[in-house]
């Protein structure tokens, strides 16, 4: 099934997609949150908010 689901995403538009994850999101009780795309989300920590200042690669 992920194998398919794969290739139906590529033919997809995105907004389609878009509202398919809602879609799936909310039938599960999920919710979908939207970030802005230079929002720093690889130093802010998912359980606390904590934002790290320097990222050591």
């Amino acid at each position: 099934m992920q194998r398919l689901w794969g290739q139906k995403i590529s033919d997809l538009a995105f907004s389609e997609f878009v509202e398919i994850l809602e879609w799936v999101a909310q039938k599960k009780g999920k919710s979908v949150v939207y970030i802005d795309r230079w929002y720093p989300s690889s130093t802010t920590c998912y359980h606390c908010g904590h934002v790290l200042e320097y990222l050591d690669l």
